[in-house]
């Protein structure tokens, strides 16, 4: 009679306790709260009163969920017995004078249950001079004979110095615009800045996106044409600059550039480079540079046959490493024009190993204080995108 019964319970055993503690482990949930306040950091920090706040809930294999809580006249804001799921995300958002503020917060498996959070918010500004450029570093990759063009890498660090978030006007002169040699080709434009998009306008291209107080950065490449052995650029830079480098492989052209400074020799990863360095170019500031001593395509496409298309993934690193470290650069170029710290950098020539000793980098300033965590994920960010497009090539 029990060996029947436990055969009778059997089928319970394997089907129903398994259901049950399934639906212990994903279905049930825990209840937590969600409460913050929205803070206006324009001017004097004032709270934000009667604005809507969404919180986003992201699954695997689920739909968004969606809720909704208004802020009180204090700014603060509350979503309550939220279900707390092991494989969530929680965002939390608002729209706050044309611009959208977005703020991931952390994991609800607390002791207290209970997460709060700031969002801070700016007054708007569609004035393009509140935005500068820190740093500039252009690289100048590989020329490709047969085709009798020049390709191009440039690392730009936008900031943004006041209290108000910058937003694009509405006519395409109001838009921040990054000039472009004629002809040029090939555009490929990466940002840090969250949901940034860009539009290629005459001579250029243009952001169309905010631009929060801070740094951002901005990598872009593309190739032009060029004809016989010498090539002059002339580049207005319509935001300034505080800081300027100018690279060339050594064996591919020489170099000059009317900053008031000669182009010097600097070993970067086992290659010979070109630089030149300047500091404190005036906003619309014309620049001259001169390439001399290209390869001349009757003579040397008849003994070499350069790639139709070039790999940036290796000069992309170097162009990381060139605005990882400007700072130290510039102060070097200011007290003794020497390159020593530079020559120290290793690394390997494995375009991902790379990319990693300078994450490593990135973490080890950010433990003993050399950086900021802003800043450390600000770089981080723009890293982590390049490896991972490594990785699908």
């Amino acid at each position: 009679m029990f060996k029947v019964a436990w055969i009778l319970l059997l089928p319970t055993v394997i089907f129903v306790i398994p259901s049950i503690t399934e639906s212990i482990a994903y279905g049930a949930t825990e209840k937590f709260d969600i409460s913050g306040v929205v803070v206006n950091n324009t001017g004097n920090s004032s709270p934000v009163g009667g604005a809507l706040v969404t919180l986003n809930i992201r699954r695997l294999n689920n739909e968004i969920e969606i809720q909704h809580a208004t802020t009180a006249k204090d700014g603060t804001f509350v979503f309550e017995s939220v279900d707390s799921h092991d494989d969530a995300l929680y965002e939390v958002f608002i729209s706050f004078d044309g611009v959208v503020y977005r703020k991931n917060l952390g994991s609800p498996l607390s002791d207290s249950g209970h997460i709060t959070t700031i969002l801070t918010v700016y007054s708007a500004s569609d004035s393009s001079d509140i935005v500068s450029i820190f740093n500039t570093s252009i690289l100048f990759t590989d020329v490709d004979v047969k085709r009798s063009r020049i390709y191009v890498m440039e690392m730009v660090t936008l900031h943004n110095e006041t209290d108000f978030t910058y937003i694009p006007g509405d006519g395409p002169m109001e838009l921040l615009r990054f000039g472009l040699p004629i002809g040029s080709e090939g555009l490929y434009v990466e940002t840090d800045i969250p949901q940034a998009d860009w539009v290629q306008v005459d001579k250029g291209f243009a952001l169309i996106t905010p631009v929060f107080p801070g740094k951002h950065e901005l990598l872009y490449t593309y190739n032009f044409p060029y004809e016989g052995t010498r090539e002059v650029i002339n580049r207005r830079w319509r935001y300034g600059a505080e800081n300027l480098r100018i690279l060339i492989p050594s064996d591919l052209a020489n170099i000059k550039v009317d900053l008031g400074t000669e182009a010097t020799n600097i070993n970067i990863e086992g290659m010979e480079y070109l630089v030149v360095e300047g500091v404190n170019i005036q906003r619309n500031q014309d620049v001259i540079i001169q390439l001399t001593n290209l390869p001349d395509r009757n003579l040397i496409q008849k003994i070499i046959s350069r790639p139709e298309k070039v790999n940036y993934y290796y000069s992309a690193p170097v162009a990381l490493v060139l605005s990882l470290l400007i700072f130290i650069v510039i102060a070097i170029v200011r007290v003794t024009r020497s390159s020593n710290l530079l020559d120290n950098e290793t690394g390997s020539l494995d375009e991902q190993k790379i990319i990693k000793d300078m994450i490593n980098k990135l973490d080890t300033d950010l433990g003993i204080g050399r950086i900021s965590k802003t800043e450390h994920e600000r770089k981080l960010y723009v890293l982590t995108r390049r490896i991972t497009e490594i990785s699908r090539k």
